[in-house]
Protein backbone atom coordinates (compact mmCIF):
# COMPACT_ATOMS: atom_id res chain seq x y z
CA UNK A 1 0.00 0.00 0.00
CA UNK A 2 1.26 3.44 -0.94
CA UNK A 3 1.41 5.89 1.98
CA UNK A 4 0.25 9.45 1.24
CA UNK A 5 1.34 12.34 3.48
CA UNK A 6 -0.74 15.52 3.84
CA UNK A 7 0.89 18.87 4.47
CA UNK A 8 -0.83 21.43 6.69
CA UNK A 9 -2.24 23.56 3.88
CA UNK A 10 -4.10 20.63 2.33
CA UNK A 11 -5.51 19.56 5.70
CA UNK A 12 -6.65 23.12 6.43
CA UNK A 13 -8.42 23.39 3.08
CA UNK A 14 -10.17 20.07 3.76
CA UNK A 15 -11.88 21.69 6.77
CA UNK A 16 -12.18 25.30 5.58
CA UNK A 17 -15.66 25.35 4.03
CA UNK A 18 -15.12 28.86 2.66
CA UNK A 19 -12.10 27.86 0.58
CA UNK A 20 -14.18 27.14 -2.54
CA UNK A 21 -12.70 24.70 -5.05
CA UNK A 22 -9.64 24.15 -2.84
CA UNK A 23 -11.96 22.93 -0.08
CA UNK A 24 -13.72 20.55 -2.48
CA UNK A 25 -10.45 19.09 -3.80
CA UNK A 26 -8.81 18.79 -0.37
CA UNK A 27 -11.92 17.30 1.25
CA UNK A 28 -12.24 14.67 -1.51
CA UNK A 29 -8.54 13.81 -1.12
CA UNK A 30 -8.84 13.61 2.68
CA UNK A 31 -11.90 11.36 2.42
CA UNK A 32 -10.24 9.06 -0.13
CA UNK A 33 -7.06 8.70 1.90
CA UNK A 34 -9.06 8.06 5.07
CA UNK A 35 -11.18 5.44 3.29
CA UNK A 36 -8.10 3.78 1.75
CA UNK A 37 -6.32 3.74 5.11
CA UNK A 38 -2.99 4.97 3.79
CA UNK A 39 -2.78 8.49 5.22
CA UNK A 40 0.05 10.00 7.20
CA UNK A 41 0.65 13.34 8.90
CA UNK A 42 3.24 14.57 11.35
CA UNK A 43 2.69 16.01 14.77
CA UNK A 44 3.91 19.32 13.28
CA UNK A 45 1.12 19.20 10.67
CA UNK A 46 -1.53 18.57 13.31
CA UNK A 47 -0.20 21.38 15.51
CA UNK A 48 -0.18 23.84 12.61
CA UNK A 49 -3.64 22.65 11.53
CA UNK A 50 -5.12 23.33 14.99
CA UNK A 51 -3.63 26.83 15.08
CA UNK A 52 -4.72 27.70 11.55
CA UNK A 53 -8.21 26.18 11.56
CA UNK A 54 -9.10 27.83 14.89
CA UNK A 55 -7.50 31.26 14.36
CA UNK A 56 -6.62 32.07 10.77
CA UNK A 57 -9.57 31.05 8.59
CA UNK A 58 -12.65 33.20 8.03
CA UNK A 59 -14.94 30.62 9.69
CA UNK A 60 -12.88 28.99 12.47
CA UNK A 61 -13.59 25.45 13.58
CA UNK A 62 -14.97 25.20 17.12
CA UNK A 63 -12.62 23.68 19.68
CA UNK A 64 -15.06 20.82 20.28
CA UNK A 65 -14.85 19.96 16.58
CA UNK A 66 -11.06 20.19 16.68
CA UNK A 67 -11.01 17.79 19.62
CA UNK A 68 -13.30 15.40 17.76
CA UNK A 69 -11.10 15.39 14.64
CA UNK A 70 -7.89 14.96 16.66
CA UNK A 71 -9.51 11.93 18.32
CA UNK A 72 -10.42 10.61 14.87
CA UNK A 73 -6.77 10.89 13.81
CA UNK A 74 -5.59 9.18 17.00
CA UNK A 75 -8.13 6.36 16.78
CA UNK A 76 -8.04 5.79 13.03
CA UNK A 77 -5.62 4.22 10.65
CA UNK A 78 -3.86 7.54 9.99
CA UNK A 79 -0.16 7.27 10.72
CA UNK A 80 1.09 10.15 12.89
CA UNK A 81 4.85 10.57 12.84
CA UNK A 82 6.72 12.53 15.47
CA UNK A 83 10.25 13.79 14.92
CA UNK A 84 13.01 12.56 17.14
CA UNK A 85 16.37 14.23 17.63
CA UNK A 86 17.94 12.36 14.71
CA UNK A 87 15.15 13.57 12.41
CA UNK A 88 16.39 17.11 12.94
CA UNK A 89 19.71 16.11 11.42
CA UNK A 90 17.89 14.53 8.49
CA UNK A 91 15.98 17.80 7.97
CA UNK A 92 19.23 19.80 7.97
CA UNK A 93 20.59 17.40 5.34
CA UNK A 94 17.43 17.90 3.24
CA UNK A 95 17.82 21.69 3.58
CA UNK A 96 21.37 21.52 2.28
CA UNK A 97 20.79 18.93 -0.44
CA UNK A 98 17.56 20.42 -1.87
CA UNK A 99 17.99 24.10 -0.86
CA UNK A 100 14.69 24.06 1.02
CA UNK A 101 13.44 25.94 4.06
CA UNK A 102 13.66 24.39 7.51
CA UNK A 103 9.91 23.77 7.80
CA UNK A 104 9.65 22.24 4.32
CA UNK A 105 12.67 20.04 5.06
CA UNK A 106 11.06 18.81 8.26
CA UNK A 107 7.83 17.99 6.38
CA UNK A 108 9.76 16.12 3.68
CA UNK A 109 11.76 14.24 6.31
CA UNK A 110 8.63 13.24 8.21
CA UNK A 111 6.91 12.12 5.00
CA UNK A 112 9.95 9.97 4.24
CA UNK A 113 9.98 8.62 7.81
CA UNK A 114 6.35 7.58 7.34
CA UNK A 115 7.33 5.68 4.21
CA UNK A 116 5.21 7.96 2.03
CA UNK A 117 5.50 7.86 -1.72
CA UNK A 118 3.36 10.99 -2.17
CA UNK A 119 3.49 14.32 -0.32
CA UNK A 120 0.36 16.38 -0.98
CA UNK A 121 1.14 20.10 -0.69
CA UNK A 122 0.89 23.35 -2.56
CA UNK A 123 4.07 24.70 -0.95
CA UNK A 124 6.61 22.69 -2.97
CA UNK A 125 7.00 22.10 -6.70
CA UNK A 126 4.54 19.53 -8.01
CA UNK A 127 6.43 16.64 -9.55
CA UNK A 128 9.56 17.29 -7.50
CA UNK A 129 11.15 14.14 -6.12
CA UNK A 130 12.97 13.69 -2.84
CA UNK A 131 14.31 10.18 -3.35
CA UNK A 132 11.25 7.90 -3.47
CA UNK A 133 8.93 10.72 -2.33
CA UNK A 134 7.04 12.68 -5.01
CA UNK A 135 5.38 16.05 -4.39
CA UNK A 136 1.87 16.43 -5.75
CA UNK A 137 -0.43 19.44 -5.64
CA UNK A 138 -4.08 18.42 -5.17
CA UNK A 139 -5.21 21.69 -6.73
CA UNK A 140 -3.39 20.99 -9.98
CA UNK A 141 -3.60 17.18 -10.28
Amino acid sequence: MSVEFLDTNVLVYAFDRLAGSRHDAAKALFQRITRDGNGAVSLQVLQEWVNTITRKVREPLALGDVTYWLQVFLASNWQIVTPGASDLLVAVDIMERWQSSWWDALIVGMAQAAGAQILWTEDLNAGQNFGELTVRNPFRD
